[in-house]
């Protein structure tokens, strides 16, 4: 017979988001973070732009800027939308970052803090007066995966999902 462990949270996906998660909720909750793989520097190199003020939100997670590639504030955008030649326009500061480092950053963040438990499979938990999985119960669950989440009683998507989600919602 399999022994569950009992959590006050559930993170599902080890992204920013889930790991961001992860980390807030471990201050003060029993924490499990479930993912079916954690983060590389060996994932395939992406740079993401996300806003400035997020910078700070990292710095207080322990994620100096330049560990995750950022090296200045972009104040512009470039847009192709009328013509092949894109334009620039001016627009809220953002930073570039390397999005495998940034992850592992996090990741490592977690670690250190010791206080969260990692659990790696690919089982979507079932609800059964808790969120039940593979060894482990939580009261609550945080969908940090990006994907449709396990919870939803509906789900609303764009009419042209060609359109950017980020700006959709």
């Amino acid at each position: 017979m399999k022994t569950t462990k009992d959590f006050d949270i559930a993170i599902l996906g080890a992204g920013p988001a889930g790991l961001i998660a992860a980390l807030v909720a471990s201050r003060t909750e029993r924490t499990v973070l479930v993912t079916d793989r954690l983060p590389s520097l060996e994932d395939p190199k992406r740079i993401d732009a996300i806003p400035a003020r997020t910078l700070g939100l990292l710095v207080e997670m322990g994620v100096h800027p330049r560990s995750i590639g950022v090296d200045r504030l972009h104040r512009t955008r470039r847009a192709a939308w009328e013509s092949e030649v894109p334009k620039e326009h001016d627009a809220p500061p953002t930073a570039h970052i390397e999005r495998p480092l940034l992850e592992v950053a996090l990741l490592r963040e977690l670690l250190e803090g010791g206080r969260v438990r990692i659990l790696l499979g690919r089982a979507k938990p079932r609800w059964d007066g808790a969120f039940v999985g593979e060894g482990w119960q939580a009261s609550r669950l945080i969908d940090g995966t990006g994907r449709a989440s396990v919870t939803k009683s509906s789900c609303i998507r764009p009419e042209q999902p060609w359109g950017s989600r980020f700006f959709w919602v």
